[in-house]
């Protein structure tokens, strides 16, 4: 997984308040040389397979995939996972388009969140990051 966490969530809520308080302090961090720091997160809802200390299965894959095509400061979740969000957490998300997961037959819609963070000026950042839900689109 090389520079990647994986954390278990009791909903899908709970999944989407996190990315966005975690997106939130990434976000107040300073500056350091010429390098900000930024986060790219993908989540998914579904069964998982738990041994020892390690997690396996289709919901891991797609979380994983959904995190590889997420921009900086993007969250993506899947739009089967958008729909179990709540009315005002999904009201901030947007389709976005289908991916292929490895191993799987059928494409995996995306979601996001309605902020576009990769083209924002700093000061428009700062705005978004008071209103972070904004963020959410779903692929």
């Amino acid at each position: 997984m090389g520079d990647e966490v994986m954390v278990l969530f009791p909903s899908p809520d709970a999944a989407a308040s996190a990315a966005t308080r975690m997106h939130t302090a990434v976000e107040s961090l300073p500056v350091v040389g010429s390098n900000k720091l930024a986060l790219r997160i993908g989540f998914h809802t579904g069964p998982v397979v738990q041994q020892n200390n390690d997690i396996f299965g289709d919901t891991v894959n797609v979380a994983s995939r959904l995190a590889d095509q997420a921009v900086r400061g993007q969250i993506l979740t899947s739009q089967e996972t958008a729909a179990l969000l709540g009315g005002f957490i999904r009201n901030w998300t947007r389709p976005l388009y289908s991916i292929q997961i490895r191993g799987k037959a059928e494409e995996c819609r995306s979601a996001r969140s309605s902020g576009a963070r990769a083209r924002m000026s700093p000061r428009q950042s700062a705005r978004a990051s008071r209103a972070s839900l904004r963020r959410w689109r779903c692929a």
